[in-house]
């Protein structure tokens, strides 16, 4: 890492990337579209071996994988354990840009602005192997006022630090990878463009990468989770040498010079390192688009600098955090846009969540704003070029090419309508998961002759496995499935009943009332031994009502606009040996034998006059023609007429109350008080008043009226 003039150097580099990267990516397009076939030498008398055609549009589901902004495959700053097409590879060039004031030194109007960037190459081999290397490049300008005690120059640059390393995976399910990945790091020396080997960091990560397209696939939007944590071993102090010591100085200008040249440097320290990754990719026209999210947390092990420590009592550095923090946090979010499956443009921001002290490592950038453009060599797609040699005293022993058949296939709703976007799996093997075009059509990569089963899922419909046996190998195996429309679903009500006791209640339950759509519903549900019963129905509004012989009846009303776990839970009285209420449709109004109590100059019902009310619930619930019943309350002559008014209310408010609590509905009782004004009898002696203070129930409106 050297000290040069960034302007003219920093373009330079920058230049060369991008016209080498433009270079590769215009030469690709053209030959993509204006394939050419090479010419082929004639040799007489030489026997030349027709090759098996290729099978034409095999898919590829899934674009591929991009580099980290460090160096290997994977999100921004977390390796993935997905594996790569075996002999294809990669190329890309990213830009960072940070710019902020008062960041590293306080009070000093500093304005601190970093320009990096890199050029990454990455390679896949078969056995899910990756190598990968990344050429990184770093200009730094710190603006500050100075004192006499320094000569650091505003504009720093770490020219060609080198990354590289190499990743391997394997399939546990097929739906998550396991892998590792060693990456090291080569820094380039103080005022040389060559490596510091002193200078080098090393790391191992564990990866893990968990594809919720398979796990979940009716989920509303597809995901892939990535998980790294590793531990990377990190020299690269040993580029600035000794740091400065408090003692030595009469300012504290050299200690600045030293963090402002580590944060230019990219010094670190050895760490614990864990990140998680998440993506969303899905199809827009024809293109993925994934945003991105990551977390990433480190633990520094190598402690405070002694020497650095030395300077917290003289020194301003900005921020919150006190010199010897050893954790650091981040959030990145950004967006990946495969425009085509071999070009791809990113875009986010690094922002820092919490940072270490400055005698640990220097604070990372408040926020970094990136940006990335891939472009992945996949394999030819042009006519195949046929070389004849002459072979001579000499036995091609290399093995026949196994024969390779492919599954071609259509899926449809139940009126044969095509269907997009269904996912088309094939079951314990390796093959990638695809999904239906417009047509509702897909075509699988080769395969071996043998036995498959595909299977094919949506959202809205019911899963479908069929069983394909592949034979030919000149031509596709064509099938057709069908995908069947799920219903409309049912939601569950959990009920349980039960005596005053505790104790379950067998019996049967009926349930009455109407769907969302105004269909009727009326059916029976037996309970078990233990009280219990679900109840299967379409969101709507229903009454729940048990009726046994040797119970009163007892209803519940439950309104369901939409599926919910819902619990309904009955108590039920035993019927009494002498019934006390019935009903007289001849003077219209339902009859107790009991008076009902309150207690003195009260609307608070006795426990004593609660069964007969019950009764009166279970006649209500038993006779569904009843529409509407009047409780009636009324009052002896004693008293002010305004007080017994509302006393003669209150008590008939209590008795609608409660027998709305057992079950009745609502919208079928109205309650009134009349006070004094309606006697039964002359209010001349303690036991006439007596009878005149009641509660009555008149029937106002039948079914048949």
């Amino acid at each position: 890492m050297g000290f040069v003039d960034w302007r003219s150097s920093m373009l330079k580099n920058i230049l060369m990337h991008a016209s080498l990267l433009a270079v590769l990516l215009v030469s690709t397009v053209v030959s993509a579209e204006e394939p050419t076939v090479a010419e082929t030498p004639v040799v007489a008398a030489t026997p030349v071996v027709a090759e098996t055609p290729a099978v034409a549009n095999a898919p590829r589901p899934d674009p591929a994988p991009l580099p980290t902004l460090a160096a290997g495959s994977g999100l921004f700053q977390t390796l993935t354990a997905v594996p790569g097409t075996p002999w294809t590879f990669g190329l890309a060039l990213h830009m960072e840009f940070f710019r902020y004031t008062d960041f590293l030194v306080a009070n000093q109007n500093e304005t601190n602005s970093r320009t990096a960037g890199g050029v990454h190459f990455q390679m896949f081999f078969p056995h899910a192997i990756e190598a990968f290397a990344t050429i990184y490049s770093m200009s730094n300008i710190n603006e500050r006022q100075y004192v006499s005690e320094t000569t650091e120059p505003s504009t720093q640059m770490a020219l060609g630090d080198f990354l590289f390393g190499a990743k391997y995976s394997h399939r546990i399910t097929p739906f998550l990878n396991l892998g590792g990945a060693l990456v090291g790091r080569l820094y380039s020396g103080m005022a040389e463009v060559g490596p510091d080997f002193s200078a080098t960091s090393l790391g191992f990560h564990l990866l893990a990468s968990l594809d919720g397209r398979t796990l979940a696939p009716n989920a509303p939007l597809p995901f892939l989770v990535h998980l790294n944590l590793g531990y990377v071993y990190d020299g690269s102090s040993n580029v600035l040498g000794d740091s400065p010591r408090s003692a030595d100085y009469a300012t504290v200008e050299p200690l600045y010079g030293y963090m402002v040249q580590a944060f230019a440097l990219g010094i670190s320290q050895s760490r614990v390192q864990f990140s998680l990754g998440l993506e969303l990719p899905f199809k827009v026209k024809g293109m993925t688009l994934s945003p991105v999210v990551e977390y990433g947390f480190r633990f520094y092990t190598d402690g405070a600098d002694n020497t650095l420590m030395g300077w917290r009592h003289r020194v301003a550095v900005n921020g919150n955090v006190a010199a010897d923090d050893t954790f650091s946090q981040n959030l990145m979010v950004g967006v990946r846009w495969h425009i085509r499956p071999q070009v791809a443009l990113s875009a986010g921001v690094d922002l820092a969540l919490d940072y270490p002290g400055y005698a640990v490592a220097p604070p990372l950038p408040v926020y970094n704003v990136f940006a990335m453009l891939s472009y992945h060599v996949a394999e030819s797609k042009g006519p195949c070029v046929v070389e004849i040699r002459e072979v001579v005293k000499e036995v091609d022993r290399t093995p026949p090419v196994e024969p390779m058949g492919t599954i071609h296939g259509k899926v449809t709703d139940e009126k044969g309508a095509p269907v997009e976007g269904a996912t088309i799996d094939f079951v314990g093997t390796q093959l990638p998961r695809q999904a239906t075009d417009a047509q509702g059509m897909f075509t699988s990569m080769p395969v071996k002759p043998g036995s498959y089963t595909v299977r094919v899922g949506k959202k809205d419909y019911h899963d479908q496995d069929l069983q394909v046996t592949v034979v030919r190998t000149d031509a596709a195996t064509d099938v057709t499935m069908q995908l069947k429309a799920k219903g409309p679903e049912q939601c569950s009500i959990y009920v349980f009943v039960k005596d005053e006791e505790g104790k379950p209640v067998g019996g049967t339950l009926r349930v009455e009332g109407k769907s969302m759509d105004e269909k009727e519903v009326k059916q029976e549900v037996a309970l078990s031994a233990e009280g219990k019963a679900e109840v299967k129905v379409f969101p709507g509004a229903y009454e729940i009502i048990y009726s046994e012989p040797e119970h009163l009846t007892r209803s519940a009303t439950v309104t369901l606009p939409k599926c919910t776990v819902t619990p309904v839970e009955l108590i039920v009285k035993k019927k009494p040996a002498k019934s006390t209420a019935q009903i007289n449709r001849k003077q219209r109004q339902i009859t107790i034998t009991e008076r009902i109590q309150f207690k003195l100059d009260s609307a608070e019902l006795l426990a004593e006059s609660l069964i007969i009310l019950d009764e009166v619930a279970a006649l209500m619930i038993d006779n569904p023609e009843i529409l509407e019943l009047e409780v009636q309350g009324h009052t002896d002559n004693k008293g002010k007429a305004d007080h017994n008014l509302k006393l003669s209310q209150d008590r008939a408010d209590a008795v609608r109350e409660y027998l709305v609590k057992q079950g009745v509905k609502g919208d079928r009782l109205t309650s009134k008080g009349y006070g004094h004004n309606k006697p039964r009898f002359a209010n001349i002696s303690s036991r006439l008043r007596e009878k005149n203070r009641r509660v009555e129930f008149k029937i106002n409106k039948m079914k048949e009226d």
